[in-house]
């Protein structure tokens, strides 16, 4: 092992590294009984949080005094959205792991209710496509730009609000000036249509208002779905959870689930163990001073791929034997040099 001969006994290092382990994994594992859905919860106020940066970035593209900066904020839009849809996957990976774990216990139940409500989200937001560009030429010095960009704002407000009460299990309360804003936007779509009902633009404006609608009754439905549950979140989260085991063999039950090939976590272990065991025996056989960016680069590139669907399982089976082999050659000829 590298750094062995920093030792005095060579079973020094690799048994303060399987303590270490060891130990990590118990203070993880005590993590998880103490907060069972704390992992989730990370999850889903990073997918609101993301929700919230993507309204924004659609806000932009509402601004009148854009001008030039056109190409900008679609720019924009576009590398949030990607982010945002990585996250939702991240968000969804784990809420399908907690779900095979504990049953579908209240808690996860409200999880995957929330994680519905982003989705819907970011449907009904990345759904209009509007010529913004010639909005802006034709109502440069209209109310109605500001409008809806002001109200895509106070979205984004709300879904940030929003994963900070998710991470803190604090109770949401929605804002009741969306009523107002709304009102008032469809009343000045309504006056533009009269005073000019040859506008071209006028129908997509209302299709966006009933988009923009659909996104607050969702952020409304989680203030109801509180308001019924009739609980304190925060005390809630934070017993241990008894709905998944039932006992201890329902505990060896789980165990045995990852000894077999069939288990994501089991392959990914197989995976590191002969990828980091060809990289050290390459580092040894050629004698490579900082041969340990070989060991680094591979724990990098063989990240577990847990997103994959049953319907998929097989497919990614066949390509992560290659796929590996041939990104963590790449990576190890990058090392050389």
């Amino acid at each position: 092992m590298l750094g062995i001969g920093l030792f005095s006994q060579w079973y020094m290092q690799p048994m303060l590294l399987l303590v270490g382990a060891l130990w990590y994994n118990l203070l993880t594992l005590l993590g998880h009984l103490m907060f069972p859905v704390r992992p989730v919860q990370e999850q889903l106020a990073g997918s609101f949080s993301q929700l919230a940066r993507y309204l924004d970035a659609k806000a932009n593209l509402f601004d009148p005094d854009a001008g030039d900066q056109d190409d900008a904020a679609f720019i924009d839009a576009a590398m949030v959205n990607s982010q945002l849809v990585a996250q939702l996957n991240l968000t969804k990976t784990t809420l399908q792991s907690r779900l095979r774990g504990d049953r579908g216990s209240r808690g996860t139940r409200r999880s995957l209710h929330y994680y519905f409500v982003a989705q819907d989200i970011h449907e009904r937001a990345s759904s209009s496509h509007l010529q913004y560009h010639l909005l802006r030429g034709d109502w440069r010095y209209n109310e109605i730009l500001f409008r809806f960009q002001r109200l895509l704002n106070m979205q984004a407000q709300a879904c940030r609000q929003l994963a900070h009460c998710i991470l803190m299990r604090q109770r949401w309360v929605h804002d009741s000036r969306f009523e107002r804003a709304f009102e008032r936007l469809q009343k000045a779509i309504e006056r533009l249509e009269q005073h000019d009902p040859d506008a071209t633009h006028t129908r997509a404006l209302f299709w966006l208002l009933r988009n923009l609608r659909a996104i607050d009754a969702q952020l409304a439905s989680i203030e109801s779905e509180q308001t019924l549950a009739g609980e304190d979140p925060q005390h809630s989260d934070n017993l241990l959870s008894r709905e998944g085991l039932s006992g201890w063999s329902d505990i060896r039950l789980r165990f045995s689930r990852h000894l077999s090939p069939a288990s994501a976590l089991f392959r990914h272990a197989v995976r590191m163990s002969v990828v980091l065991c060809i990289g050290y025996g390459f580092i040894q056989v050629t004698g490579l001073e900082r041969g340990y960016w070989i060991l680094l680069t591979s724990l990098f590139v063989c990240q577990p791929k847990l997103q994959c669907n049953a319907a998929t399982t097989g497919l990614a089976h066949r390509r992560n034997a290659g796929g590996d082999c041939d990104w963590s050659a790449r990576f190890m000829a990058g090392a050389l040099y």
